[in-house]
């Protein structure tokens, strides 16, 4: 870490910042004029005033980069490409498969996933409007496979319980673990690849539109062997878990959503709180609450194409008469965390990078609108990553948190990101990305 003496109060104020603009109460007002789909209020156009000038200067350099990419909008104008992508991706959707990009960091190995909604696919929705029947597949070379299934009622109305079965089953043949801790070093890097096969029942009651309470209760089991890369050295067989494990988990959720688009939102927030415990079983010595807050909002600045999103997340395990928290469900930072990642978004870092009993990460983001036709449209975004990992709450320290910065392009259709490109720096080195979702 630099021994630059303001870097700790940067990051006290850096932090302080999005906990303000996640809590600012008239952030909050202004969210609440939005349902969770469809926009009730038109902010009519207004001449600017110098302080939203001011706020628009990070967008200058992007709207030189559009000029520079004019030909390239002519040429989607010219040959209709626009209107053909989205035919394609309606038709697909109409049928129920939607399509994933998975990509680990640096494109070590890429792969590709499937969502299917078998209702949708049969032409049955209209016959069975609350049917839940979907299942899915992900792959990606040398690093994951993965299946799920899921039967269950979504909600009749507003409010009302909903629920469903849930399968999934995941083999990650070559894994990085580099320790427990914020003071882990790249050098000491075990491989490990593991086999996940869980089945969980959710039910869920909707308070309202917006407010959810969710339960849950799961069988996993975890299988754990020496990785595929012989290069690197086994794992410890003293570190918890290093054997796998099967477990019993039973978890209550609260959810509050304000969104105006929950895949692209502009305005709103959406706020999420959930306990779990989780039992070993078949003489697996493990026991511990998991506790875990997120709160991410979004705000337009002045207009509708620049939006600032920022984001909290905190998670602490507490083991219960001093059994075991195995590593493979610890909370971890690192990567480009987006399911089926493990992780929590730390873009700049190896995935999974950190491991640690407990982890406080905040993010922001500007993103800009740089080109848009019809129901295409083409974002940049610049952001900032700051987290840490620890153990117990007398560990933390600020000058264990690591952050990173970059930027990229959002590839939308239907407010729904296609692609995502992200490039970002860190202390350890550049990280390149490319998914089809966002971090939040």
């Amino acid at each position: 870490m630099s021994s630059f003496p303001g870097k700790k109060f940067i990051r006290v104020v850096a932090i302080a910042a999005v906990s303000f603009f996640l809590s600012n109460p008239l952030l909050a007002a202004q969210s609440s004029s939005y349902d969770a789909y469809t926009r009730l209020v038109e902010n009519p156009k207004q001449e600017e005033t110098l302080a939203e000038k001011a706020l628009a200067l990070p967008a200058w350099p992007l709207d030189l980069l559009r000029g520079g990419m004019d030909k390239t909008f002519y040429w989607f104008d010219r040959y209709h490409v626009s209107d053909k992508l989205q035919w394609v991706y309606e038709r697909l959707t109409d049928h129920g498969l939607y399509l994933n990009l998975l990509n680990a960091n640096n494109f070590s190995a890429s792969g590709f996933g499937a969502d299917l909604d078998v209702v949708k696919l049969f032409r049955q929705k209209g016959n069975y409007p609350y049917l839940r029947f979907k299942n899915g597949v992900g792959w990606s070379r040398g690093e994951l496979f993965r299946v799920y299934s899921e039967l269950g009622l979504d909600k009749t109305e507003a409010t009302g319980p909903y629920g469903s079965f849930y399968f999934n089953f995941e083999d990650r043949p070559s894994e990085n673990f580099f320790g427990i801790g914020p003071d882990s070093s790249r050098g000491d890097s075990h491989n490990f690849k593991s086999k996940t096969t869980a089945l969980e029942m959710r039910l869920g009651y909707s308070l309202s539109l917006h407010t959810d309470l969710k339960a849950s209760f799961a069988y996993k089991t975890v299988d754990i062997d020496d990785g595929e890369d012989g290069g690197k050295g086994r794992m410890d067989r003293n570190v918890p878990g290093a054997g796998g494990g099967d477990m019993l988990i039973g978890g209550l959720e609260f959810v509050h959503d304000t969104r105006d688009f929950p895949a692209d939102p502009h305005q709103g927030g959406v706020e999420r709180f959930k306990i779990s415990y989780h039992e070993g079983v078949d003489g697996y010595d493990f026991g511990y609450f998991k506790y875990r807050a997120e709160a991410a909002r979004y705000h337009e600045v002045f207009s509708e194409r620049q939006v600032i999103g920022g984001r909290i997340v905190a998670e602490h395990n507490a083991e219960l008469n001093h059994q075991a928290i195995p590593f493979f469900d610890m909370a971890r930072l690192g990567g480009y965390g987006v399911d089926p990642s493990l992780g929590d978004t730390h873009r700049g870092f190896q995935q999974n990078r950190f491991f640690g009993e407990s982890l406080l990460l905040a993010t922001l983001e500007y993103r800009y609108t740089v080109w848009q036709h019809r129901d295409l449209s083409l974002d940049a975004v610049l952001f900032w990553d700051e987290g840490q990992v620890f153990n117990e709450f007398s560990d933390f320290q600020f000058k264990d948190f690591r952050g990173s910065a970059g930027g990229g392009f959002r590839f939308k259709i239907l407010r729904q990101a296609i692609l995502s490109f992200e490039v970002a720096r860190s202390s350890e080195g550049t990280q390149l990305y490319a998914r089809s979702k966002t971090p939040f």
